[in-house]
């Protein structure tokens, strides 16, 4: 006897956020979404409240490492990565002496992983810039689970070379 089986679907973020980045930005912050984003970029990221606005970089939100203690700065972007909200992503990482900057979108634009990985080549050690692009898949009706896929990375070879 055959089993049954379900069909996977990916679904466009659009569909489930519209046109509203800081619903997406609520999103990210959430304590289990940060969690996957983490695993993903092998950090144990936990929120850091509201204690620092980030209001003028929409969809930005404040997360801490929960090893270091230091500060992590999560962009979530529907329409895609932007060299704009890059620029105030890393403003506001100066400014908190952030030791990780994440970017999140459906797709990362080259420009945009370029930049990354240069930041990457170029910064300190314990400074570390990440592109992740996220996936929504759904088996039939089911919820959509995410799936972040890392396509900005410190290269840890490359540091290690330079020593």
């Amino acid at each position: 006897m055959a089993k049954p089986v379900g069909k996977l679907r990916k679904i466009n973020l659009n569909e489930v956020w519209g046109n509203e980045p800081d619903g997406f930005g609520s999103w990210l912050q959430q304590e289990e979404i940060l969690d996957i984003l983490g695993e993903t970029i092998e950090r144990k990221l936990k929120p850091a409240g509201s204690d620092i606005p980030l209001s003028t970089l929409v969809g930005g939100v404040l997360a801490k490492d929960a090893k270091s203690g230091s500060y992590v700065i999560v962009l979530g972007q529907l329409e895609g990565s932007n060299l704009d909200a890059l620029g105030k992503l890393i403003m506001y990482a100066a400014g908190l002496d952030a030791k990780a900057v994440v970017c999140v979108a459906q797709e990362i634009s080259a420009e945009v992983r370029q930049t990354l990985d240069w930041l990457n080549a170029v910064s300190r050690d314990d400074v570390n810039f990440y592109g992740a692009e996220l996936e929504l898949w759904r088996i039939d009706d089911s919820v959509p689970a995410p799936n972040f896929h890392v396509v900005c990375q410190p290269n840890l070879w490359a540091r290690q070379l330079k020593m």
